[in-house]
């Protein structure tokens, strides 16, 4: 769900439902542009795949229409296409209205796809992290003017694990 203040927190608006109720969505993220659109991505189960634990990572929007103040909510549209379970995803934008959107599977694959055009189109997904299996604890994004930053606890060398940090073009 997504709730609205414009008051500075004092009270909310309604409450939206994000997810549609066959997908199933969980670890939600949401990121704030500065024209005040809102991107939301979460990790929910795809109704058109066969397998019912198999979750993707999913993307809307949320905007308000000027002429009328109403908000509206874009039908979520599914951006991750991995053979692996999708598990905790973010999503921020870069400084350039850049859509960054990162996820970490379950069997340990992190993955980063922008959009320049609001969400409308994404580019292929691009690996991140060298070796499968490791991440373990943690995943962050960030990312400013072009370039963006992902973290990931990593168990590659040892059980108690060691953080890793890689960046990409975000125009990829």
């Amino acid at each position: 769900f997504l709730a609205r203040s414009v008051d500075g927190g004092a009270s909310f608006g309604q409450n939206l439902q994000v997810d549609s109720v066959s997908d199933n969505g969980f670890y939600p993220d949401l990121t704030v542009d500065d024209s005040g659109e809102v991107y939301v991505t979460y990790s929910g189960f795809d109704p058109a795949t066969a397998h019912p634990s198999h979750y993707e990572i999913w993307f809307t929007r949320l905007y308000e229409v000027s002429t009328a103040q109403a908000l509206v909510l874009e039908a979520a549209k599914r951006v991750s296409n991995t053979p692996e379970q999708d598990d905790t995803c973010r999503v921020v934008v870069d400084g350039s209205n850049r859509i960054v959107v990162g996820w970490k599977t379950c069997t340990g694959g992190v993955y980063v796809i922008t959009s320049g055009d609001g969400g409308s189109t994404f580019s292929s997904q691009v690996r991140v992290n060298d070796v499968s299996g490791t991440v373990e604890r943690g995943f962050d994004l960030a990312a400013r003017h072009g370039t963006a930053y992902v973290t990931w606890g990593d168990t590659r060398t040892d059980y108690e694990g060691d953080v890793y940090l890689d960046r990409a073009d975000s125009s990829l």
